[in-house]
C-alpha cells in the first residue's frame, strides 16, 4: 500500500464526507509523506495542515531561513516555513498554511501528531 495515496483518500473522505468535522482540523504529518500534489490536494480540499519535511523537499523550502517565513512553491502554493533547531542540534522544517498561528505554537502542534 502506498501512504501518499491512502493519505489522498482520507483527505477526500475528510472534505467530502465530513465537512463540518474538515473545517475545524488541521491535518499534522510526518516527513515521509509531503510531496508538492499532496500539499496542493490539502489546500484545494480547504484542509488546514502542518507537515515535517526532510531536508531534500524543495528548494524553496529547503534554502528557506531558520525561524518562520513565507515561501511560494513552484505549484504556486503559498507556504509558511518554520525552521528550527532541536535539541539534538537537528534542524526540524515544518510547513504549514496557519498564517495565524504564532511560531512558538507549531513545534507543540507537531508533536501532537
Amino acid at each position: 500500500m502506498n501512504e501518499r495515496t491512502e493519505c489522498e483518500k482520507h483527505i477526500d473522505f475528510l472534505s467530502v464526507d465530513l465537512p463540518h468535522i474538515a473545517q475545524n482540523s488541521i491535518v499534522v504529518m510526518d516527513r515521509g509523506y509531503p510531496s508538492l500534489d499532496l500539499l496542493g490536494k490539502l489546500q484545494r480540499s480547504g484542509l488546514k495542515f502542518v507537515v515535517r519535511c526532510n531536508s531534500v523537499f524543495v528548494s524553496e523550502i529547503n534554502t528557506a531561513p531558520i525561524g518562520d517565513s513565507i515561501k511560494t512553491l513552484k505549484n504556486g502554493l503559498s507556504v509558511r516555513v518554520i525552521k528550527f533547531f532541536l535539541s539534538s542540534g537537528e534542524t526540524e522544517t515544518l510547513v504549514a498554511n496557519l498564517f495565524d498561528l504564532q511560531e512558538d505554537q507549531f513545534s507543540k502542534l507537531y508533536a501532537l501528531r
